[in-house]
């Protein structure tokens, strides 16, 4: 089974969304992502959230806004076994201090990472997921749990069994190729020699070979039983994104965002090069009975090709978008293709009629695989989502909605007791109890970008792709009022520290030619109680990616996107602009100020995070990261952590800028927070997952 996630057009997509939702975005598009649908849950336990004790209320109580006509959300309870290291011991945790920073270690991970590819067992009763954390293992009846293959730094790109079920080809992010036994999960065998991810894995039908692709532009050809590398294919113009046998072995199909190659397996020589219009060919699929090969295009087109002399035989108009995957049925009468217009549709290979479109997420559609006796056909999305269809008559038989694609904010209730975590992807909103890790989530009615969580904690504001702010009331998720002000996307939010006031930052004018390049960044500031804006806040080009308030209430902080990367302080009270900070030399996703005020930090592309005094403006330090992508002080201003999308996160002494500590991550780094009592610091990352950090010192 070949993995078809993240193809290079839909990388574009994906970085706007973690990149706005840290603070970073490109250029809005004339049509934003579509919104996913509301998942298909199946509750298998109960949750409700204190009402005395959680949350707090702070001495200033947000006002609730009056409740308007707005669509209706979903509030789901849902129990599912996704923490590790629970139950968290929270009465044995002390604050994180400069002192003991080098105590800090994990504590707690939510989470079962991101879906990258998905193969049925040769018998039909499993489905292998290979996940940013792992292989999971589900009953492919029911889509529970049966088992789990990994361990710590195991991004898995791509799996698939082999002909008898014994054995699972797992393909790394890293470049390595691991054979994994199905029964225990031991590692039989490491194959070492790409240097790049490991798109695609395949065994051939008797199961003596595999052949994997991966983006270091090769093919690599291995002998199952000894791990000797028998061949390599090179000379791609792009990475290798899917490789497939022929049904009788003899052949090998090489996908590359530019042409599709059959291969001789005997000798290695190269037979037909299938151009299938100016870009496709990323996924391809034998038919089963071999004469065929299907691939597909950027311009959402299936080609099938005549295996014998590379004649096309056939173009299917299939999709709006770029094709991501297709499988044959396997008694070669049906193809299924998968694409980014969200839906899946199913053609008769003879005549290539349309027999049926299948319709779940309004994410795209990353992953197809048929059953082994044809009957059922999965399908993965973007927002790492799951389903499982019924052939016969397109019904959607169950979802799996227990991965998710990226983790990209995170806040602790005013308590500590809930943290909150957004996955942009699936519009979702995390409401996670710490202690024993039960949550509960609220689904949001458009793509969402930022999360800020009131001072009180009973309001959940959520920036979206559409220029719409949302305001939601907690913990019952009830959806209070939509602010549809800004043209273009919200790239930051934040509450006032009184709760009366929201800050939303975005851009109010494009240049539409030149790409990603704002004329004009614009902050409104909108009175919680009742919506009405209070005044705009226009500043100087470039997009406002962050917003911060003082402590005190009285200054906001604003960091912006190029071409100005600057960082400016403006008055609430008039709207006055008091300072211009530059220095950074990329755009500024992140700023926040110190718990005492005197100090505000900014994170930049440029890979740098700046200290600046806030009386006078004056450079205190100067930080030198790997990309950082978010900061935040302990609450005594001590400390500050700053995320990294190279997998870290450091932590500095404020006082001197030293570097104190560094936790190590198997995943860039998106978003990080202190809890109120500063005894955990939460993470959010790209691998799907929410961890938890502290010093364990009670006894």
């Amino acid at each position: 089974m070949q993995s078809k996630q993240r193809l290079l057009p839909l990388l574009a997509l994906l970085l706007a969304l973690v990149l706005a939702a840290c603070g970073r975005n490109g250029a809005p598009s004339s049509q934003g992502p579509p919104n996913a649908q509301t998942p298909t849950v199946q509750p298998s336990g109960t949750f409700e959230c204190p009402d005395a004790t959680s949350p707090t209320l702070s001495p200033t109580p947000t006002p609730s806004p009056t409740p308007t006509s707005s669509p209706t959300p979903t509030f789901t309870p849902v129990v599912t076994p996704v923490l590790m290291g629970t139950p968290v011991p929270l009465n044995r945790l002390v604050p994180i201090t400069a002192a003991n920073v080098g105590a800090v270690q994990p504590i707690a991970r939510w989470g079962k990472g991101t879906v990258n590819d998905v193969a049925w067992s040769p018998d039909g009763e499993r489905l292998a997921v290979a996940s940013s954390l792992g292989v999971y293992l589900y009953d492919a009846k029911t889509l529970q749990e049966v088992g789990f293959l990994g361990k710590k730094g195991t991004w898995v790109s791509s799996v698939a069994f082999s002909p008898d079920g014994t054995l699972l080809a797992l393909g790394l992010r890293d470049g390595r190729v691991q054979l994994r036994r199905v029964s225990d999960g031991r590692q039989v065998r490491t194959l070492e020699g790409h240097t790049g991810v490991v798109r695609s894995v395949a065994f051939s039908p008797d199961g003596k070979l595999l052949i994997s692709g991966a983006w270091d532009k090769t093919a690599r050809l291995w002998r199952v039983s000894d791990g000797r590398l028998v061949r390599t294919l090179e000379g791609y113009r792009s990475w290798v994104y899917s490789v497939a046998f022929s049904p009788d072995g003899r052949l090998l199909a090489i996908g590359t965002w530019y042409t599709v190659q059959i291969w001789r397996v005997s000798d290695g020589a190269l037979l037909h090069t299938l151009r299938g219009g100016i870009r496709g060919g990323s996924t391809v699929a034998f038919s089963p009975d071999g004469t065929l090969v299907a691939s597909g295009d950027v311009y959402g087109q299936v080609w099938l090709w005549r295996v014998s002399d590379g004649t096309l035989v056939r173009i299917l108009e299939a999709h709006e978008e770029l094709v991501y995957s297709v499988a044959f049925s396997p008694d070669g009468t049906l193809l299924a293709s998968g694409a980014g217009d969200n839906v899946v549709r199913l053609w008769r290979v003879d005549d290539g009629t349309l027999v049926r479109t299948l319709k779940g997420r309004r994410v795209a559609v990353t992953d197809l695989a048929f059953s082994p006796d044809g009957r059922f056909l999965v399908s993965t999305a973007y927002d790492s989502s799951l389903q499982l269809w019924r052939v016969s008559d397109g019904t959607l038989l169950r979802t799996l909605d227990e991965h998710a694609n990226g983790v990209t904010s995170v806040a602790f209730s005013p308590d500590g007791i809930l943290l909150l975590a957004l996955d942009p992807w699936s519009n979702t909103v995390w409401m996670l109890r710490i202690s024993d890790g039960t949550f509960a989530r609220t689904q949001a009615t458009e793509t969402v970008l930022r999360m800020a969580l009131s001072p009180d904690g009973r309001l959940l504001a959520l920036g979206t792709w559409g220029g719409a702010v949302q305001l939601w009331r907690l913990p019952d998720g009830i959806l209070l009022r939509t602010l549809e002000r800004h043209r273009n996307h919200v790239d930051s939010v934040a509450f006032s520290p009184d709760g009366t006031l929201l800050a939303s930052g975005s851009c109010a004018q494009w240049n539409s030619n030149v790409s990603g390049h704002c004329l004009r960044g614009e902050i409104q500031l909108s009175r919680v109680p009742d919506g009405n804006l209070v005044r705009t806040l226009e500043g100087r080009a470039g997009s406002v990616y962050s917003v911060a308030f003082s402590p005190d209430g009285t200054l906001l902080a604003a960091g912006l996107g190029w071409p100005d990367n600057t960082v400016q302080l403006w008055r609430v009270s008039d709207g006055a602009l008091l300072r211009t900070l530059e220095a950074h030399e990329s755009l500024v996703d992140n700023v926040a100020f110190s718990p005492d005020g005197r100090l505000l930090v900014s994170a930049s592309d440029d890979g740098i995070v700046r200290l600046w005094r806030v009386s006078d403006g004056t450079l205190v330090h100067t930080l030198h990261t790997s990309g950082a992508t978010s900061v935040a002080f302990s609450p005594d201003g001590t400390l500050l952590a700053s995320g990294s999308l190279a997998g870290i996160i450091q932590l500095w002494r404020v006082s001197d800028g030293a570097l104190v500590r560094i936790l190590e991550y198997e995943s860039d780094v998106i978003c990080v927070a202190f809890s109120p009592d500063g005894r955990l610091l939460a993470s959010g990352a790209g691998d799907g997952t929410v961890r938890l950090w502290g010093v364990v010192g009670g006894p």
